[in-house]
C-alpha cells in the first residue's frame, strides 16, 4: 500500500479488500482507486512515467496520447495559455467585437476605451489566450 504513495504522482489511495480462502489455503486481494481528475505517472529511476490502457494491455503512453490526457482531465488547456510578450494592440479589435456579438452573442467593451479592455475579463496579465 505504501507503493501508491512512494511511487505515484499525484498519490492515491486505494480501497483494499482481502478476500480468504477462495480456495484452501489461498487469498484473493482486491485494490480499488476511484476515477479522479488527475493525471497520475508512476515515478520510477528519477523520472515520470506515464502509461494507459489499450485494449486488455497496458503501455506507456505517446506524447500525443499525454496531451489528450491532460487536455481532457483539464489539467492543460492551450486557450487559456498566454502568448509571451502579447498584448492588447496586436489583435483586430473590429474582427474581435463582431466575433464576440455574432457568434459568442456576448456583449463586448468599448474598444475606445482601453481601461474598459483592459478590465475585459479573460484578459490574464497583459497577455492574451490563444485563439
Amino acid at each position: 500500500m505504501t507503493a501508491c504513495r512512494d511511487k505515484i504522482r499525484a498519490e492515491i489511495i486505494p480501497y483494499f479488500q482481502s478476500i480468504k480462502d477462495v480456495e484452501p489455503g489461498r487469498e484473493v486481494a482486491i485494490i480499488q482507486v476511484d476515477m479522479g481528475w488527475a493525471v497520475h505517472s508512476l515515478w520510477h529511476n528519477n523520472r515520470h512515467m506515464y502509461y494507459i490502457r489499450v485494449g486488455s494491455q497496458i503501455r506507456e503512453a505517446s506524447p500525443w496520447e499525454l496531451e489528450r490526457l491532460f487536455q481532457q482531465r483539464g489539467a492543460f488547456r492551450i486557450e487559456i495559455r498566454p502568448i509571451s510578450g502579447s498584448s492588447l494592440s496586436d489583435l483586430d479589435l473590429r474582427r474581435l467585437t463582431q466575433y464576440f456579438a455574432e457568434i459568442r452573442q456576448q456583449a463586448t467593451p468599448d474598444t475606445h476605451d482601453q481601461g474598459s479592455l483592459e478590465r475585459f475579463p479573460g484578459k490574464h496579465r497583459n497577455s492574451l489566450p490563444r485563439s
